[in-house]
């Protein structure tokens, strides 16, 4: 892959990491699919892992079974579903705390206890805070959007209304 592509991609998976809906996540799967690059696998991991839906979690999971995915990016996708939190997924990460691969074996051993932290405590107060901002922001962009393209058929209206 050229540079300006491998850079176009990068961009465009911490751009769908922003929007955090589940048509970006499905995009971020399909570039996953589209690319035999480490980096970008591990990143586009990493990203769904950030965006904490899941709606990526069968995928994540998928990912992380993969003996024949590199161990980086199963280590992503392990980590990925520890910060997501769901208590289901515990079984998939406990599963790989004896993984060959150590970096996947160690992330799956503090996933769980992550999770099971967060299951006898609740989620840190930063976290909560963190995905609360991320939330709001993501709430006023569409807002924004929605307002954008309603100004346009306004002006759009307007002009016809004119013409007439």
């Amino acid at each position: 892959m050229e540079a300006s592509a491998l850079c176009a991609m990068y961009k465009r998976i911490f751009a769908l990491r922003n929007e955090l809906t589940d048509v970006a996540v499905d995009e971020l799967v399909g570039m996953f699919d589209l690319t035999d690059s480490v980096l970008l696998r591990h990143e586009i991991a990493y990203a769904l892992g950030q965006m904490q839906r899941t709606h990526a979690e069968p995928f994540l999971r998928r990912v992380l079974a993969d003996l024949d995915e590199h161990p980086v990016t199963r280590h992503e996708a392990a980590e990925a579903l520890g910060a997501i939190g769901s208590a289901h997924n515990l079984d998939v990460l406990r599963e790989f705390v004896h993984d060959h691969a150590p970096e996947v074996s160690q992330t799956c051993a503090l996933a769980v206890h992550r999770i099971e932290h967060a299951i006898e405590r609740g989620a840190c107060a930063c976290e909560k805070t963190a995905q609360a901002a991320l939330a709001r922001d993501a709430a006023a962009a569409a807002a924004a959007a929605r307002t954008r393209e309603a100004c346009l058929l306004y002006t759009s209206d307007a002009a016809d209304e004119e013409d007439s």
